[in-house]
């Protein structure tokens, strides 16, 4: 699984954009994207907004299984994430995640194009496949249920994340939508980052 992350997404990417901008001088590139790690903030009762690090594996088998505040070991709470949370993968596929999120803007400064990280959060809609390991926990559990195997929880069972339901147009239109705006905003100055919600 590590080789089949590192071969889709950094070795992919790197010759995608190697071909495309390095070898060809009249691409027509005016803009790129790349899909956004999202990292989550806490906040502490005395140390305020943190990041906490990734448990311990003895930390993983005992309680208590919620992030903890880096400085106090205090229980956190998780709260919205700014666009200026560090990148800090705990695990191989955020690691190469975290390499493709830098490569984009790197070859774009380098060829001066624009390029963006917007984030994608929790995506799921119609059409997604449910044997693409890349596919989110929602297809692991789907595929698990049809079966009428058991889904396994780690931890105290407390766990929660949140799932948007959208159509892949809804996602190309607000991408297009992003760039409509800061079509003219350079990389060197700027980072921005897209987070779709659920209509209320």
């Amino acid at each position: 699984m590590r080789l089949q992350y590192t071969n889709k997404l950094t070795r992919a990417e790197t010759a995608l954009l190697y071909d495309l901008l390095g070898r060809n001088a009249n691409h027509g590139v005016e803009r790129m994207v790349v899909a956004s790690l999202c990292e989550g903030a806490y906040q502490g009762r005395e140390h305020g907004q943190v990041y906490p690090q990734p448990r311990t594996n003895s930390e993983k088998r005992n309680s208590p299984f919620d992030p903890t505040c880096p400085a106090c070991a205090v229980i956190c709470l998780s709260v919205p994430t700014p666009e200026t949370a560090p990148i800090q993968p705990s695990s191989f596929y955020g690691l190469t995640r975290k390499v493709q999120e830098q490569m984009t803007p790197l070859f774009g400064e380098v060829f001066g194009i624009p390029s963006f990280a917007l984030g994608y959060q929790g995506l799921y809609g119609p059409g997604q496949s449910l044997k693409n390991p890349f596919t989110s926990i929602l297809a692991i559990f789907s595929n698990l249920a049809r079966v009428g195997a058991d889904s396994n929880v780690f931890g105290d069972g407390e766990e929660s994340s949140d799932f948007l339901y959208v159509h892949i147009d809804d996602v190309v239109c607000a991408t297009v939508a992003f760039f409509n705006i800061f079509s003219t905003v350079s990389i060197r100055t700027r980072s921005m980052s897209v987070r779709m919600s659920a209509p209320a």
